[in-house]
């Protein structure tokens, strides 16, 4: 959002004259252009008072000063998620030696992708990475929840259930389990793609 111009002294019936003599009590009108996240751009007149706008600037529109959240701190509300949800994700994970959980704010959600300038309004949608390390295993993660919701409460876990590291271990279990089984050594594997199961016939 920026302002376009002054358009003048506010002289009644939304006219504005731009030649005349401005007082300190004067109201003088300002044009302020909102685009949205979608592209469309709104228009808005402000008519402050001159001393006021000589002290604070010039006034945003009312439905600015009702949305508008510059002081949110998304940053920080992502950096004090990750502090309180290590405990909580090696409970889910049912992992106990998880090295690092990090969470960062990446942007606002629009019609065109996830922005980090786009403005944080009450209603936007903002994104969260979340970043999962196990050993030499990494799961990154988006979550998303409105900018009203994360002053409110905490930011939302990733809903990853499985790593690397857990999948590796029930390819090693199920592999033993089928050898003792058919009396086959079989090699379950997994790859980071997918299940390979080869079947070896054990020797005498």
């Amino acid at each position: 959002m920026r302002i376009a111009w002054y358009l003048g002294v506010d002289i009644g019936d939304g006219l504005c004259d731009c030649d005349a003599v401005v007082s300190r009590k004067s109201k003088v009108a300002f044009e302020w252009r909102l685009q949205r996240l979608d592209g469309d751009v709104e228009q808005y007149v402000v008519t402050p008072r001159a001393d006021h706008v000589a002290r604070r600037g010039v006034s945003a529109p009312d439905c600015v000063r009702k949305t508008e959240t510059p002081l949110v701190d998304l940053e920080g509300h992502a950096t004090e998620a990750a502090a309180g949800a290590k405990g909580r994700l090696q409970e889910r994970l049912g992992c106990n030696d998880l090295a690092a959980v990090t969470c960062n704010y990446v942007g606002i959600v629009g019609a065109n992708g996830v922005d980090a300038n786009a403005p944080r309004l009450q209603s936007s949608t903002a994104a969260f990475e979340w970043t999962i390390q196990a050993g030499e295993f990494e799961w990154k993660e988006e979550v998303r929840a409105r900018v009203r919701d994360c002053s409110a409460r905490p930011i939302p876990l990733p809903s990853c259930t499985v790593t690397h590291e857990r999948l590796h271990g029930a390819a090693r279990a199920a592999s033993q389990a089928t050898s003792d089984l058919f009396g086959f050594e079989i090699r379950c594997v997994y790859p980071a793609a997918c299940y390979q199961c080869v079947a070896v016939l054990l020797m005498a």
